[in-house]
């Protein structure tokens, strides 16, 4: 990216911040139905080729919805989820709406048409349960209890939607959303297109792994991940992501250890993870509660082999490790048992993570799942 480009972004950025986000009407305006997402907008101004859509999956998805429900015959409003200024009024024959500030204003609205309420994550109930556990169990190995804000958010979000749509490739977070009552329709995520597979791995690569996240740490399990390689000096982790103060505070002799790596926040275009790649083989998230991990998918794009727990909500058909019910334990004995594969064996497992992502998890394979959804519910409407 030249640096005229990033002042125009920056340019760009400063503007919306001062004025507004955009709300983008899109599709032809003798479309007999009408439609509102409410998701993310600005994607719908950007050009096809924009370099910020490697920035994260979620841009080239809503994009993708929109261009879907225009080919259906809607017009389609496209409205930021977290506009702080947009107030939906009107009717509309169709609204598919991402959690934020629209979202919550959207419940007062007279109700009309079909209405698909959109979830990147699980159930918040669950979520609230099983961080609760999380954090419990770090108090009781460390001594420390740590705060942490519950999401809350109860059943009646759901009394002014038809249905849910959520990330899921293995069905685990489908099934939490089960006591809401309205059916639960699942769709995949998929890896950043722009991801690139390293070459020229480094000799003891088959000892390195990596973690990838920005935030929710000890729910998916760094904490773990801290004190399991702290007692394997031969193996190395790469922590790809900023550890928040207060892990640093309880874990400040762990994390000065030489096989503790922590990179700070790692952009997965740039040549600084494409480094990291070539001294890891492995991918390792102990993840309690995920829709469908863009990061394990992330992951395996550049050939790195799974360690995971089935809460990841991605299928690895094969790849790697997939832990059903984790705990510290288990996942030093599937850690042990990566750095006890052969280099064959390892080859193998690489190259297997990769096809998985060609075969299962595309751009493409999000738009025929969404494509399966829209049909149910034009179907009932």
């Amino acid at each position: 990216m030249n640096i005229f480009t990033k002042l125009r972004y920056l340019a760009e950025g400063y503007y919306y911040k001062f004025f507004g986000l955009p709300v983008v009407k899109c599709g032809s305006d003798s479309a007999s139905k009408r439609a509102l997402l409410i998701y993310l907008s600005l994607p719908l101004k950007w050009k096809k080729n924009d370099i910020r859509f490697n920035a994260h999956q979620n841009f080239r998805q809503s994009r993708q919805i929109a261009e879907l429900l225009i080919q259906r015959g809607y017009q389609v409003e496209v409205v930021q989820h977290n506009d702080k200024q947009y107030i939906p009024s009107g009717s509309y024959d169709l609204v598919i709406s991402h959690s934020g500030v629209v979202a919550e204003r959207l419940q007062a609205l007279k109700k009309t048409g079909y209405r698909l309420c959109m979830r990147t994550g699980r159930y918040s109930s669950f979520v609230d349960k099983v961080t609760g556990q999380r954090y419990a169990l770090l108090g009781e190995r460390r001594g420390k209890h740590l705060k942490w804000n519950k999401v809350g958010k109860a059943n009646s979000v759901y009394d002014v939607y038809d249905a849910i749509a959520c990330f899921d490739a293995n069905g685990t977070a489908s099934a939490t959303f089960s006591e809401v009552g309205i059916p639960v329709y699942a769709f995949r995520n998929y890896a950043n297109p722009m991801i690139e597979v390293p070459g020229n791995k480094a000799e003891n690569a088959n000892k390195g792994f990596i973690y990838l996240a920005g935030h929710l740490h000890v729910l998916k399990g760094l904490d773990w991940l801290i004190e399991s390689f702290a007692q394997r000096p031969e193996l190395d982790l790469y922590i790809c992501g900023r550890v928040p103060d207060d892990l640093m505070e309880i874990y400040q002799d762990e994390l000065g250890l030489p096989n503790i790596h922590a990179m700070g926040f790692v952009r997965l275009t740039s040549k600084k993870f494409q480094n990291i790649c070539k001294s890891v083989y492995w991918y390792v998230s102990a993840s309690a509660s995920e829709g469908c991990s863009g990061a394990v998918m992330d992951a395996m794009a550049a050939g790195l082999i799974p360690i995971v727990t089935e809460a990841c909500g991605v299928d690895t058909h094969g790849a790697g490790f997939t832990m059903q019910n984790p705990n510290i334990e288990l996942l030093g004995v599937k850690l042990d048992a990566a750095a006890a594969m052969s280099s064959a064996q390892i080859e193998e497992h690489s190259l297997l993570a990769r096809e998985v992502i060609e075969r299962w998890y595309q751009p493409e394979h999000f738009a025929d799942d969404w494509s399966r959804i829209l049909d149910q519910v034009e179907a009932q409407t």
